[in-house]
């Protein structure tokens, strides 16, 4: 498919694809708690049902189901994933979004439609961040001509969308386009929706306060980019900027400048998905 197609991509046949379904649903499926269930799906605000699932046990068991497995074509990875993402438990997708991340190295630029579809359905931050920092950043660094995708994408109707536009970077450190990146912020900190989706949707205080007590490095951006978010943002929220500025997006301190409400709004964009990525 072409980078740039926005159909929903075709399931290719894949007998590697056969074996980890068959060996996955049946793994996940007798480890099911119908208790723990119903809490994960009011965490993720009933997005989506789950199987009970916690993410240690989840992790082993998925060792489990690709263990012994030969390295997957694109086709393969393809076909895991959309599959995946056609059942209705979360935890499912999950694995695909960890397979993926894992295996994204054998995927060419036409593979981008895939997490394309894998971004527009059942959407949440759950899933979509990952997508966006370790599918969607991966392609577009291995192929530069993808960038003029996200740059459709930024400005797409679908928030979701625009929102793996502004994060697909998150890991790039050093190699970053800030210029790319600031534009992208500009672009969007005026949209009615855009903290709401872009932001901290989904996240509460308490977990933001647990997590904004563990140290990182400060990146490139260090006191330019906390300076500026600080004096963009409200003054009720400046604490908890302060509590959780280690965590923002590398940018060279000279855009922060030129930028400071699209500081901040990079800042609340970036800073909780930046937590996941920390902990990877």
């Amino acid at each position: 498919m072409r980078p740039d197609d926005q159909r929903p991509p075709k399931v290719p046949r894949s007998a590697l694809a056969d074996t980890l379904l068959d060996r996955l649903t049946t793994t996940y499926g007798a480890a099911a708690d119908p208790v723990q269930a119903r809490v994960m799906a009011a965490y993720m605000k009933d997005v989506a049902p789950f199987l009970g699932i916690r993410t240690p046990l989840r992790r082993e068991l998925s060792k489990a189901v690709t263990a012994q497995t030969p390295e997957p074509a694109e086709a393969d990875v393809a076909a895991l994933v959309l599959r995946c993402w056609e059942l209705r438990e979360r935890e499912y997708h999950y694995f695909a979004v960890d397979y993926l991340r894992r295996h994204v190295r054998v995927c060419s630029p036409g593979f981008l439609p895939v997490v394309r579809q894998l971004i527009v359905t059942v959407p949440w931050w759950d899933t979509v961040d990952h997508l966006a920092a370790h599918a969607a950043g991966p392609l577009v660094a291995a192929g530069p001509e993808l960038t003029a995708v996200m740059d459709e994408w930024i400005a797409d109707e679908d928030l979701w969308l625009a929102r793996t536009a502004l994060l697909h970077q998150l890991r790039y450190k050093a190699a970053t386009d800030t210029e790319r990146l600031f534009g992208y912020c500009r672009r969007q900190c005026g949209h009615p929706d855009s903290v709401r989706i872009l932001g901290v949707f989904g996240r509460s205080d308490n977990a933001a306060r647990r997590r904004s007590r563990r140290r990182a490095p400060a990146g490139d951006c260090g006191t330019a980019l906390r300076s500026a978010v600080i004096r963009s943002t409200r003054p009720e929220r400046s604490g908890r900027i302060r509590g959780m500025s280690r965590y923002a997006f590398p940018a060279a301190p000279s855009a922060v400048a030129d930028a400071p409400k699209a500081a901040a709004f990079l800042f609340e964009a970036t800073t909780f998905a930046a937590f996941d990525g920390a902990r990877s």
